[in-house]
């Protein structure tokens, strides 16, 4: 999958995302230690989603992972907390995958508003 992104953040759009995020009530935990194949995730937890970024993220990967978490936000709120538990089925492949998209979707929207025409590829997996 190609996703526009910007080749560094002049133009907005990491900064964009998190005023996104905050708008929503969503909030940003950045640099977090989250294992070594973790590159974020997202939690519902007493009404408060939560979005958990790894410290090892480059620009753009911090661009799509939290993209892609604000997809499972959006998409599947009541859902998440029970997907980070059942890694195995073709459920937690399937809101995966809806997570690629919209982040994919929310990128390109985003590079396009901000006049960037960079590309990235994304194979389907965080």
């Amino acid at each position: 999958m190609n996703i526009d992104v910007p080749k560094n953040d002049d133009s907005g759009i990491l900064h964009r995302l998190f005023e996104l995020a905050h708008k929503r009530g969503i909030k940003i935990f950045p640099n977090q230690d989250l294992g070594e194949n973790i590159f974020g995730l997202c939690v519902n937890f007493d009404g408060i989603k939560r979005i958990g970024l790894s410290s090892r993220l480059s620009l753009h990967a911090a661009i799509y992972v939290l993209s892609h978490e604000l997809g499972h936000c959006q998409l599947h709120a009541a859902k998440v907390n029970y997907a980070l538990y059942n890694k195995r089925d073709n459920y937690y492949d399937s809101i995966e995958q809806q997570a690629d998209r919209f982040a994919a979707k929310l990128i390109k929207v985003l590079s396009r508003s901000a006049g960037v025409n960079h590309q990235m590829n994304i194979d389907g997996g965080q």
